[in-house]
């Protein structure tokens, strides 16, 4: 089955992610990933208060958030 354009777009971002991510390692600057799934208003929460700790101390950060239909293929 083809994948929705929204799993297309989140398979893209992955893909830039992981090019970033690289990236920041070769330039030595830590970089925290994360991924949302679903509108968990506590896991919302949580990457936030990640994201400004990251910005404190000066760590990149990338991420993308899912909707909670995803599938865990999707998230592979």
């Amino acid at each position: 089955a083809k994948p929705s354009i929204e799993n297309q777009e989140f398979l893209a971002t992955k893909n830039h992610i992981k090019k970033k991510c690289k990236l920041a390692t070769a330039l030595s600057r830590p970089v925290l990933g994360h991924i949302i799934v679903g509108d968990l208003p506590q896991s919302e929460l949580y990457v936030k208060l990640k994201i400004k700790a990251c910005e404190q101390i000066g760590i990149g950060n990338k991420g993308f958030k899912l909707p909670a239909t995803s599938s865990e293929e999707d998230l592979m």
